[in-house]
């Protein structure tokens, strides 16, 4: 991660990743969480002070953070806003809103990406979307998938 601090400045992954303590009765307490999409794909929806939330077991949150492949994109009515399919081995999900980041990002299939978005589920469909707020190539870091794989398991034995 080296290359993310020297690109976007020191203490910018400590940033997203630093947990909170999780207090339920604020919601601004609800950091992204960083998931599986396999775990994202098991949560429910609920609401937690009158507004929308997912649930994975049991620890609300509004958006994630991700990381995967980019095994595909489709085009959208919006012709400067491809969705993006992300992959993390675990399984796939839709990543839309891309094109309307500040720090544009070219996608291509085959790059592995940094997803941080809100959690969306679009009436009328079976599975969540991510909209992104934030996208960051990881192409070139070395060990990425392993590293992102332990990072997943330390938070998720920690806070879930």
């Amino acid at each position: 991660s080296s290359g993310i601090n020297a690109e976007y400045g020191e203490g910018y992954i400590d940033h997203l990743v630093q947990p909170t303590t999780f207090n339920t009765n604020n919601m601004t307490d609800l950091c992204s969480r960083k998931l599986f999409i396999s775990q994202l794909l098991q949560c429910t929806q609920g609401t937690h002070e009158g507004k929308s939330v997912f649930l994975y077991k049991n620890v609300p949150f509004q958006r994630v953070w991700i990381q995967g492949t980019v095994i595909g994109y489709e085009n959208t009515e919006e012709a400067d806003n491809p969705v993006y399919f992300l992959d993390d081995s675990t399984g796939v999900i839709e990543v839309r809103g891309t094109q309307k980041l500040p720090i544009k990002v070219q996608l291509s299939t085959g790059m592995y990406i940094l997803v941080v978005g809100k959690v969306l589920w679009p009436a009328g469909t079976e599975r969540p979307v991510i909209a992104s707020h934030q996208v960051v190539d990881l192409s070139s870091e070395e060990n990425r998938e392993s590293l992102w794989m332990l990072e997943v398991v330390d938070v998720s034995s920690k806070f879930y």
